[in-house]
């Protein structure tokens, strides 16, 4: 809410005497909560490991301006996937769901870059069947599961075209426990650690629209590079890739996108869907595009097993 100094009525007289008074805006904190939704199709074409995955994600959370600068934030990430174990022969399929919690925070410097982090631990359920010679082979098991991440990035506009580069880092594992299927093949437990530096940034246009709409056609390319690999991918670096719109009106955002990723071996033939929709309490979204990725929550773990 804006806050305006009220100036006190004065004659003609006062005119040519008294300036008069400068109004400025009061900085008030606000609150905005979001949602996200992807729903992705892959598959792996690591040798040994092949297999075909359906997933689904929702992230939601919320984010609080403690200062002008300074942002935190929380939320949950959901996810659910199902995939045909091509691997582990013909009728092998595994069903998981995954929850995580996660806290993030942002600060800009006036005029210079805005740098931020994320952090979140979770852990998956999964569910595995396949069939050892005529005999169906079931079992269960869990994975422990946490990442960090952090960004560097800046906004320059010129005109209503708005471009974002960043540079972002991520580490991340999967823990998966060692378990005993029902035919009693044992399974030894598995770790798999990645940390990649992820480079690039996004580009919007501003389109003004009636009844207070503004549109940002965006494009996001990054370049990926791993310097860990995790288990069962050879591929050190790749591509990932956005395509869609935001738009907002009043306190609300939201958008869809397309997104694929390029050039990586565990997550070959990539197409998904990204659906967001944001409130704000407290005050209209800042003017801009929405940067597309801030929380780590883009892509799936794949399947070890």
């Amino acid at each position: 809410m804006l806050l305006l100094g009220l100036a006190s009525a004065a004659n003609a007289a006062d005119v040519p005497v008294k300036a008069r008074p400068i109004v400025t805006p009061a900085w008030a904190p606000t609150i905005s909560v979001y949602s996200l939704f992807d729903m992705i199709s892959y598959r792996s074409a690591f040798p040994g490991r092949e297999f075909r995955a359906r997933a689904y994600q929702s992230l939601s959370g919320f984010n609080y301006t403690l200062t002008p600068e300074w942002t935190v934030g929380a939320g949950i990430i959901y996810s659910f996937q199902n995939a045909d174990l091509d691997y582990l022969g013909p009728g092998a399929f595994s069903n998981s769901d995954g929850l995580s919690g996660f806290v993030s925070t942002s600060y800009n410097i006036p005029n210079w870059f805005t740098v931020g982090g994320s952090a979140g631990i979770g852990k998956a359920w999964i569910h595995q069947e396949r069939f050892v010679g005529l005999v169906r082979s079931i079992a269960d098991y869990d994975a422990n599961t946490w990442f960090a991440s952090g960004f560097v990035s800046r906004t320059f506009q010129s005109g209503n075209l708005f471009v974002i580069p960043t540079v972002r880092v991520l580490a991340r594992e999967s823990a998966a426990e060692g378990f005993i299927e029902s035919t009693g093949i044992i399974n030894a437990a598995q770790t798999s650690t990645s940390f990649e530096v992820d480079y690039g940034g996004q580009v919007s246009y501003a389109i003004q629209a009636p009844g207070g709409w503004v549109l940002y056609p965006t494009a996001q390319v990054f370049g990926l590079h791993y310097f860990k690999l995790p288990l069962y991918q050879s591929n050190r670096d790749g591509v990932d890739l956005k395509l869609g719109a935001s738009a907002t009106v009043g306190n609300w955002s939201m958008g869809a996108f397309y997104m694929t990723i390029l050039g990586i071996d565990a997550y070959r033939d990539y197409h998904g869907g990204r659906f967001f929709l944001s409130y704000n309490f407290g005050g209209s979204p800042a003017p801009g595009p929405v940067p597309l990725t801030r929380v780590v929550g883009d892509r799936p773990l794949p399947i070890y097993r």
